[in-house]
């Protein structure tokens, strides 16, 4: 199709309204959605192509991945990284279980270089509305080093801690889970383990896999 629209010096902006309309079939097909971008970096402008996206996502699919690819795509070729954390902040407001709004809020804050401390409370505002959030509570872990053998970090804002071991005894799961590594953090193995294999008993579905957590933890 790119051929024939070059040979036939075809328009690019009425292509690009045409693709609207494969878009609405199937917000899910990535291959359309390449075409968009190839028109777009063809054209030289951003068309209001994200406005265009954030209608995709309202009136379709709010979780549709190639969508929030090709907004990223947008974002970095036209850079408009200011404007875009405004408007991924009033997404997650909208949707606070989206993950996909809190994965793209983390691309655009990396960007940005924003400062780790404020975007850690923006995770807690989150979490204190709805502590089930697991999406929050992800948002929150990707700002510390997050893996089995290092989860350094996790202890050096005061709040988190104060968030983690509150919500931890009211037996919050997500909680819990990062209590664990608040306690390895801290270098509190004993402490780690037995509240993997409290998770083991609140969770019952994930039992195993926290079951064999404690065992993996050397040392408690």
């Amino acid at each position: 199709r790119r051929r024939v629209i070059c040979k036939l010096n075809l328009d690019f902006r009425e292509e690009l309204s045409k693709s609207a309309e494969f878009v609405d079939a199937n917000p899910k097909a990535y291959q359309v959605w390449y075409h968009r971008r190839w028109l777009l970096d063809s054209i030289g402008e951003e068309c209001n192509e994200l406005s265009y996206v954030d209608t995709v996502l309202v009136s379709f699919d709010s979780k549709a991945y190639n969508c929030f690819s090709h907004r990223q795509w947008v974002v970095q070729r036209f850079s408009l990284w200011e404007q875009e954390l405004e408007w991924v902040t009033a997404f997650i407001r909208r949707d606070p279980l989206n993950n996909c709004g809190w994965s793209h809020r983390r691309f655009v804050c990396k960007e940005l270089k924003r400062v780790a401390v404020d975007e850690v409370q923006v995770a807690l505002d989150a979490i204190s509305t709805n502590p089930g959030n697991a999406s929050a509570w992800g948002y929150l872990a990707s700002w510390f080093a997050d893996s089995e053998e290092n989860y350094r970090g996790w202890d050096s804002v005061e709040h988190v801690a104060e968030c983690v071991t509150k919500l931890a005894a009211e037996k919050c799961v997500y909680a819990l889970e990062a209590l664990v590594k608040l306690h390895l953090c801290r270098g509190a193995k004993a402490e780690a383990r037995a509240v993997c294999l409290t998770i083991a008993e609140e969770d019952p579905g994930r039992r195993q896999l926290w079951t064999y957590r404690a065992g993996t933890i050397a040392g408690a």
